[in-house]
Formats: C-alpha cells, sequence, structure tokens
C-alpha cells in the first residue's frame, strides 16, 4: 500500500474534503459509516475515476429498472418517462468538486485487500460473523452489500486504532478505495 500516493475524493462544494457540519448525521448509510453514529467517515480513491465513479454508483439503474426498460419498445424512453428512468439531477455537477490529499504517515490502516488483514479479522470478528449468519469470511464478505457486517469492521477497526480502511471497489477490483475515519490526520493538496 503506498500511503504517499494522492487520493482524490468528490465531494460537496465548497470544499470537498472538509468534515460534515455539526449536527450532521454520522451514520449516513454508507459501507463503513458507523453503526453506533459516534464517528464520521470520509471516502476517497486512489483515481480519479474511482472517487467519481464511487459518487455516481446511486445513480446506477436497479436490475428492475434495466428489465423495465429491455421491455420496452426501442426509443420508447423520453422526458415523460417515469422517475424510476430518470437520470442523476442536472445540476449535480454544480454542487460536487473534486478536492486531493495525502495521508499524514505513521497512523494504521486495516487494508481489507490483504488477505493478512482479513485472516485477522476473521479471527477477531467471529463471534459476529457468526451472529450475523456466516460460515466463513472473504473478500466478497468484506465488500459485500451486507452494511451490517461492513460497519461491524469499520467499528472494529476505529476501536483497535486503526485511522481507516483500505478496500477494493465491490463493482471494479482495481480501484483502491479509503475510508477514513474521523481523527485521521491528512495533508489537503487541493480542493478546486
Amino acid at each position: 500500500m503506498r500511503l504517499n500516493a494522492i487520493l482524490y475524493r468528490t465531494g460537496r462544494a465548497p470544499n470537498p474534503l472538509s468534515p460534515p457540519p455539526p449536527g450532521f448525521p454520522k451514520n449516513t448509510g454508507n459501507r463503513f459509516d458507523d453503526q453506533l453514529g459516534e464517528y464520521w467517515v470520509l471516502y476517497a480513491a486512489g483515481q480519479r475515476r474511482a472517487c467519481f465513479v464511487e459518487t455516481l454508483a446511486p445513480f446506477r439503474p436497479s436490475l428492475e429498472v434495466l428489465a423495465k426498460l429491455q421491455a420496452l419498445p426501442d426509443g420508447d424512453v423520453d422526458d415523460n418517462a417515469p422517475d424510476e428512468f430518470r437520470r442523476m439531477p442536472d445540476d449535480w455537477h454544480l454542487k460536487r468538486m473534486l478536492g486531493s490529499f495525502r495521508v499524514v504517515p505513521n497512523q494504521r490502516w486495516l487494508d481489507i485487500r490483504s488477505l493478512d488483514d482479513r485472516e485477522h479479522l476473521q479471527r477477531e470478528l467471529a463471534r459476529s460473523l457468526v451472529e450475523l449468519g456466516r460460515d466463513d469470511f472473504d473478500m466478497s464478505d468484506a465488500l459485500g452489500r451486507n452494511r451490517d457486517l461492513t460497519r461491524a469492521i469499520s467499528r472494529w477497526a476505529f476501536e483497535q486504532g486503526y485511522q481507516g480502511i483500505v478496500y477494493s471497489r465491490r463493482l471494479e477490483a482495481a480501484f483502491d478505495c479509503w475510508a477514513l475515519f474521523e481523527g485521521g490526520e491528512f495533508e489537503i493538496l487541493d480542493t478546486s
């Protein structure tokens, strides 16, 4: 893991790297958010394209929508299409900016791309994994859709003194993604 690498975040203007405002919920439903809502998580990526793609993930059409589109005659989707066929808001790009930064050296990062770290997690979270109905733990579990599990990983890592989690994007393993916990230190390079 290259800790001196530049990381990117697509975030809300005017500063994409700022923490949430006071009073903003710390558990907003994202993969590694704290299940107890005690610390916030700043999501970033090692590639510009990755942070952009991650930000757009909520706009991916569901399988149900894709099936409905497939059933329509060619060219039948227009401006009068139901909301479920609509695209992202027209002003989305006006409310977002790209920021870049580096994490400060000598911090601990849980790298769930690493077999050693996943095996350590398996041992440490064995009871929680069983309670969540798992009989094994691998990369697909660590990156899966079960947010109770991914948030349990986050909570454990935070309590163990990690500053965040490094992981691969579930839909594209080549992308390096980062979940930085509140209190993790980074050097801002650009917020324009």
